[in-house]
């Protein structure tokens, strides 16, 4: 059998499932794939997707430090451009 790898996925730590949501969903434009909690009151482990790109997202501690950076690959630049900067989303403005 030959070997493959696929992508890999990165899981980013989130402090508030609200701001994540916020940011991933709305303003990136991603989909939830899905989400996991051992009970209803313990941290949440979600994955959500755009395209080709899946990212995991996690409160639990050990996921990769806010801060840090991923490089995707994005065709169509220029209209992801235009479709972010005309959601206006908050934390992208300026006073």
């Amino acid at each position: 059998m030959a070997i493959s790898i696929s992508a890999a996925i990165p899981v980013f730590r989130i402090f508030s499932v609200e701001d994540a949501c916020e940011f991933y969903l709305d303003f990136l434009g991603f989909k939830v794939d899905f989400e996991y909690r051992s009970e209803p009151d313990l941290a949440l482990f979600m994955q959500v997707s755009r395209d080709g790109c899946a990212l995991q997202l996690s409160e639990l501690h050990g996921g990769v430090c806010p801060g840090s950076a991923f490089m995707a690959h994005v065709s169509g630049f220029g209209e992801l451009h235009a479709e972010l900067i005309g959601k206006k989303y908050r934390f992208m403005r300026a006073h």
